[in-house]
């Protein structure tokens, strides 16, 4: 068992702070064991260079509404006017499990076990029947940054981050997670190693994390989960970096 055996433990308490919290959101602490989180560090930390997913304020109408940047080249994101510029990360490709699935690559830095008990996770606590999990890896590197946007596309229903940097200092770096809702009332939540913060994307109506100002990388995983559909593929894809 990857997650620790005291969160497990803890399911009826965080379902009930889920469901009674506007954001309708948790943040776990030590969600791993430890020796799991310090391992997935170092894989991430080792890993070949993140490609680098830029992205400009959007012009399309539609896409403004979304808030869905425009992807473009990291040389077009540098000539850019500073207003323009909507976001800047390393990322990887997505991998995703649904139950039922019989193989999973092996470039994933998590297996299909761990990525099926964090589906369960995510369900018993937000109790929502969600059938599928997509993951990424994201690395902020120095000046890198998302803006302000809405996740509630594409059939989404939960976003969470899993933060695995040790040592990490926001009040230094920068790096936080900052989340809020229509009703203007927003939570910044420090990216502390082995912690999840896990949200509704329907209440919380805008994500960022704030620009990082440090010579090491944060390093994450970042997680969707949705409801049965048969049109998730189509509509998300499971290659290439995203700005979500």
């Amino acid at each position: 068992m990857t997650l620790a055996a005291d969160q497990l433990s803890q399911v009826p308490a965080y379902a009930q702070k889920f469901r009674v919290d506007p954001f309708r959101h948790i943040t776990v602490p030590d969600l791993l064991s430890q020796a799991r989180a310090l391992e997935l560090s170092a894989e991430l930390a080792d890993r070949a260079p993140f490609d680098d997913a830029c992205g400009l304020v959007p012009t399309d109408p539609q896409a403004l509404a979304e808030t869905k940047g425009r992807h473009v080249t990291l040389s077009e994101f540098g000539s850019a006017p500073a207003e323009e510029r909507y976001y800047w990360m390393g990322s990887t490709r997505s991998w995703s499990y649904r139950p039922g699935q019989r193989r999973l690559d092996g470039s994933c830095p998590l297996t299909m076990v761990e990525l099926a008990e964090l589906l369960y996770f995510f369900r018993d606590v937000s109790g929502l029947p969600l059938s599928m999990i997509r993951v990424m890896a994201r690395q902020y590197a120095d000046g890198n940054f998302i803006g302000p946007h809405s996740e509630d596309r594409l059939g989404r229903i939960l976003s969470g981050h899993l933060f695995l940097t040790p040592g990490w200092s926001a009040a230094d770096s920068g790096g936080y997670l900052e989340i809020q809702t229509g009703a203007a009332q927003q939570l910044r939540i420090h990216p502390d190693f082995n912690t999840l913060t896990v949200f509704d994307v329907r209440t919380v109506t805008r994500k960022s994390i704030t620009r990082v100002t440090a010579p090491t990388p944060l390093h994450e995983l970042q997680f969707w989960c949705y409801a049965q559909s048969s049109s998730w593929a189509a509509a998300e894809g499971t290659l290439g970096p995203c700005s979500g």
